[in-house]
């Protein structure tokens, strides 16, 4: 299936080896091109079953709001 034109945007801008946290992540989709691309992503997503989307996707994603960023302060993102 092909990116999503507003994601496929976003995915060209990120260079490969880059470590990305992406906030609201949805379904992961975003997250798993990135990782075709040879890019870390981390996701964090306040609804229920976008995260379990996203994990049965296979990434990486922490439920909850941007207040919880602060989980990945410590975390180096590009």
């Amino acid at each position: 299936m092909a990116l999503r034109p507003d994601l496929a945007i976003i995915a060209a801008a990120v260079p490969t080896g880059s470590r990305v946290l992406d906030v609201g992540c949805g379904d992961g989709e975003l997250m798993a091109a990135l990782k075709e691309q040879g890019v870390d992503a981390r996701g964090l997503e306040i609804d229920p079953a976008n995260v379990t989307a996203a994990i049965a996707r296979g990434q990486s994603v922490v439920q909850g709001d941007a207040n919880l960023s602060a989980l990945f302060a410590s975390l180096p993102f590009d």
